[in-house]
């Protein structure tokens, strides 16, 4: 709208006045251009001859009785009488008196006008006398101007909002202000432009100097270059050495390889031996019980024989008495003929290493698939039991468990009852342990459990209390385990804040935390105790695990490995599609191995050595423990699935956890009976059950067995004379070879 060339030209802008203003008085032609004259002649201001703003009348005496009303405007009014000393402008007396207009006010602010800055604008284009260049540039900023013209047409007393808010033209003050902001800038850009000139050339004098260097430099590079190619020929001459010597050590290595392929085949022959031996020491069993039950038939059979033949007296069953201790005596002499066999072939089992599962191991679980019973319910807990434990102390034996309903139970096996109950866990008890160093050390019973409440407590079970807690963890703590070494000194505990502490229990002090996983850690466990460990004792805080290690599982679906004594990550086993639930190092016998379950319904054998996996043994149908099942597989035999032991749908409702414990059965007169090896399975229940499975290999079975047969003999010969003669011998006769006997003899 306003040229902007230069100083003359601002200034020129400066002496414009604007149409518009709040306190001057306004623009009569303006105003014509939307009112008739004759409606604007009593508004018009008796000094500048202008429509009077704020318009006031004068009152004073001198020219009362004039006819003519005297209306000019305040700020006009104003001006005068501060430059004429407040002389009347009519007839220049002194107290000049005047009074608001009102009513010119109110019909001045109600005439309709078009918007100033308009009137303005087209003012300046049609102004005489423009130059050529001017004229080109106000058309310019016309045309630009053409789509942003204001078309504002209203009351002056609505003209200031218009203004303020609506109008998209600029006022000349406005310009003003423009164009000096320019001219600051301009003399501010030429200002930073010799700024920089001056920092241009000192960069220029700096890049030379740095040029310069910078040849000095690229020709020490250069003679090191040539340096290291000097050496990199000699270390090519090195590598090639190396690889002659990495060649011979492959023919070595294979040479060894084929060793350990012969000791192998030495040792699947000695396994061939030992079958043999196995097979002898069954065929000489067999043949010893058959000679020893056809001579014990004989014998009862001549007892017979005499009884029906002879009366019998004191002296016939005296003689067939001291014939039976006779066969007795010569049973023993066979017994311990075999006890040596069998002592020589336990030696060469243990001499080979290779083969440690043997047949006599698959029997036991042949058995307990066979016979296997639940035998008891323990009841108690009103939620899921995530964790059983079993310890022997003393006399006692005692299961401990933990439960969502934030309690830790301790049962009598015996008595098949619930003896204590601690309640201090604010959460879920995800996790329970027997603490054999407070036993063998202290001489107290302590149990270890872990919980959501991030803690781990520990709790005297003679005195009913808890005496110390661990708090370091700032997530639930899920799994806990003691170590193998030092009499289970070190406790290992893992926890959803991603971490693994290593405690001493002695000392009650956090020794390292592990924290290499990136999600919650579920289970860990400590390799097993090893044959060459001859650690007694160690300082407090010095770890002292040298060669074992820590497992972990984790939502990162990774299990990783840590050296307890150096503290270092050693292996991280990939695989599982899901978070890790459950870790168990493989024992003595499948040494360098791991177990894990998931919640991918997998179960995965790793090899320790080589970080790999080697099997995957699927079946469950949902997570591991929580379909309802407990499942067995055989690891050497193509992972075939053996057995499958389902829980009660409905009183279960999944089965969370499983505990293999050795318990001793005991007589009214709390002895021991021998031979009584027991094996039972305890699991826990997603519904709080505890339940326990047995089976149960003894002499006493088949003796029980035995006697109903005596029972039936009784019922055939009518005679209890038989029966208590053949009862005194029962502890040198089994069950399959008297049945065999009276098989053979159709009795």
């Amino acid at each position: 709208m306003l040229s902007l060339n230069d100083g003359g030209e601002e200034k020129k802008i400066e002496n414009e006045k604007e149409t518009f203003s709040v306190s001057s008085c306004y623009n009569k032609d303006w105003i014509l251009l939307t009112n008739e004259q004759q409606k604007l002649n009593t508004f018009v201001c008796s000094l500048c001859n202008q429509i009077a703003n704020n318009a006031v009348e004068l009152h004073c005496d001198e020219h009362e009785n004039e006819e003519q009303a005297y209306l000019v405007g305040e700020e006009c009014l104003q001006m005068y009488l501060k430059q004429n000393n407040g002389k009347c402008p009519i007839r220049q007396h002194d107290h000049c008196e005047f009074t608001k207009g009102k009513i010119a006010r109110q019909q001045v602010s109600d005439l309709l006008v078009i918007c100033p800055r308009q009137y303005d604008l087209k003012k300046k284009q049609s102004k005489e006398g423009i130059n050529i260049g001017e004229k080109e540039e106000i058309e310019n900023e016309s045309n630009c101007n053409s789509t942003n013209q204001c078309n504002y047409k209203g009351k002056i007393k609505e003209l200031k909002n218009h203004l303020d808010k609506s109008c998209q033209l600029i006022s000349i003050q406005q310009a003003i202000s423009l164009v000096k902001e320019l001219q600051l800038q301009t003399v501010l850009s030429f200002e930073k432009l010799k700024e920089n000139s001056l920092e241009c050339k000192k960069e220029i004098e700096k890049l030379k100097e740095n040029d310069k260097e910078k040849d000095k430099q690229i020709q020490q590079r250069d003679k090191q270059i040539d340096a290291l190619q000097h050496e990199s020929m000699k270390k090519n001459e090195q590598v090639i050495e190396l690889k002659k010597d990495i060649q011979q050590l492959k023919s070595e290595i294979d040479q060894i390889k084929k060793q350990i392929e012969f000791m192998k085949i030495n040792d699947n022959e000695q396994c061939k031996q030992i079958t043999k031996l196995n097979v002898d020491i069954l065929f000489s069993k067999k043949i010893l019980s058959i000679c020893i039950m056809q001579q014990v038939c004989f014998l009862f059979f001549l007892y017979l024989y005499n009884k029906k033949k002879k009366p019998i007296n004191d002296n016939n069953q005296n003689n067939i008495i001291t014939e039976f201790e006779q066969v007795q005596k010569e049973i023993k002499i066979k017994n311990d003929e075999i006890n040596k066999i069998e002592a020589n072939n336990e030696d060469k089992k243990e001499d080979n290493n290779d083969n440690q599962l043997s047949q006599h191991s698959i029997f036991k679980f042949d058995l307990f698939r066979s016979s296997s019973k639940l035998i008891n319910t323990l009841t108690g807990h009103t939620g899921c039991v995530y964790s059983i434990d079993y310890a022997a102390f003393n006399d006692s034996q005692l299961i401990c468990s933990g439960s969502s309903d934030k309690t830790v139970r301790v049962w009598d096996v015996d008595k098949n009852k619930q003896i204590l109950l601690f309640s201090g866990h604010l959460d879920y008890v995800h996790c329970v342990k027997f603490s054999q160093y407070h036993y063998h050390h202290h001489r107290c019973n302590v149990i270890c459990s872990s919980s959501r409440d991030k803690t781990i407590r520990f709790w005297d079970v003679k005195d009913n209390r808890q005496f110390q807690k661990f708090n370091e963890h700032t997530n639930c703590v899920i799994g806990i385990e003691f170590s193998s070494f030092h009499g289970g000194r070190y406790l290992c505990s893992g926890s959803w804040d991603k971490t693994i502490c290593l405690w001493d229990v002695e000392t009650f002090k956090s020794l390292h935390v592990f924290n290499e996983h990136t999600d919650n850690v579920w289970c860990v466990d400590i390799s097993p105790l090893q044959s060459n460990n001859n650690c007694k004792s160690n300082n407090i805080g010095v770890i002292g695990g040298n060669g074992y290690t820590i497992c972990s599982g984790s939502s990162d679906k990774t299990i990783r490995m840590w050296d307890i004594e150096t503290t270092k990550q050693l292996i991280v086993f990939n695989g599982h599609e899901s978070t890790v639930s459950s870790v168990k190092y493989g024992s003595n016998e499948l040494g360098n191995t791991l177990l894990s379950g998931s919640f991918d319904k997998s179960m995965r054998l790793w090899d320790i050595r080589s970080g790999q996996q080697i099997q995957v043994f699927n079946g469950h149908v949902h997570w591991i423990y929580e379909d309802n099942t407990i499942r067995f597989w055989d690891i050497r035999s193509n992972k075939n699935e053996l057995y499958v032991i389902k829980g009660d749908k409905k009183g279960d409702n999944g089965i969370s956890c499983i505990k293999f414990v050795s318990l001793k059965k005991k007589e009214k007169n709390n002895e021991n009976i021998n031979n009584d090896c027991s094996v039972h399975l305890c699991y826990g229940s997603n519904n709080g059950f505890i339940r326990i499975f047995v089976y149960v290999h003894t002499q006493n079975q088949y003796k029980g067995k035995l006697k109903s047969i005596l029972f039936c003999v009784q019922k055939v010969f009518q005679s209890n004379e038989i029966f208590h003669t053949f009862t005194k011998f029962l502890p040198l006769i089994s069950f399959t070879k008297f049945s065999f006997i009276l098989k053979k003899n159709q009795i």
